[in-house]
């Protein structure tokens, strides 16, 4: 199974080599012009790029529950990890606002709804939580640090 994916891994670094010798074998200029050129060329790195996402994507979940599945409670921990920031995420959620002003419709190149801005809102306020989080898991290491001392 290890032979199989170094052979992969082997396989997708000769192809993205090929694509990117061809693509300066025919010029930057000629890829900015000739359309033909960038299918030929372009779209297919952007196409083994997502292969090669998705296969590392899908290998990195996959070891994941492999290895919660063998290991129960070694992975305890990361499992709490996982559900403070799932109830930091719902937290965020909660006190986001589902408001859309007048200001994120001219802005905005593509439609806003009330969904959207509440899932943006939530993403920011889960940002902010955990940002003052960090920051007071600092201070008050060194404040204990301090105090010790």
């Amino acid at each position: 199974m290890e032979k199989l994916g170094s052979y992969l891994n082997y396989l997708i670094i000769a192809i993205a080599v090929v694509i990117y010798v061809l693509m300066l074998v025919k010029g930057e200029q000629t890829l900015k012009v000739d359309e033909a050129a960038q299918n030929a060329l372009i779209n297919p790195a952007i196409g083994l790029s997502y292969i090669a996402l998705l296969i590392g994507a899908v290998l990195s979940i996959g070891f994941a529950f492999f290895q919660i599945a063998t290991h129960p409670k070694q992975a305890k921990g990361a499992l709490i990890g996982i559900g403070g920031l799932v109830v930091v995420f719902v937290l965020g959620y909660a006190i986001a606002s589902s408001e859309v002003t007048p200001e994120m419709i001219e802005m905005s190149s593509t439609e806003v709804t009330e969904s959207t801005s509440k899932m943006v809102g939530a993403g920011l306020m889960t940002f902010y939580i955990l940002t003052i989080g960090a920051i007071l898991a600092v201070v008050l290491s060194s404040v204990l640090k301090m105090i010790k001392s």
